[in-house]
């Protein structure tokens, strides 16, 4: 939250709606399989509101703002998987 209690969605999440179904047009063109746009929607709503969830609760447990939130999820994945094959 800002100084006047707003809180800010940084645009690292507010753009990953279109990517995602960016990525989902790939996935479907690649299998040769087609979504309805019902299935796309509901695919995207559930991406949206989990990443929310977790930066969200990323920001509150490590008391930083969403965008620091959002790069620190964003890092971790790549960062477990460096340490899970022993590159780090």
């Amino acid at each position: 939250m800002d100084e006047r209690g707003v809180l800010l969605v940084p645009d690292i999440l507010a753009s990953a709606g279109g990517v995602s179904v960016s990525y989902f047009e790939w996935v479907q063109n690649n299998q040769g399989y087609y979504w309805s746009e019902e299935e796309v929607a509901k695919k995207l709503r559930k991406i949206m509101i989990d990443s929310f969830k977790t930066i969200y609760e990323t920001s509150q447990t490590h008391q930083v703002d969403m965008r620091l939130a959002a790069y620190m999820v964003g890092i971790r994945k790549p960062a477990e998987a460096s340490r899970f094959r022993g590159w780090v």
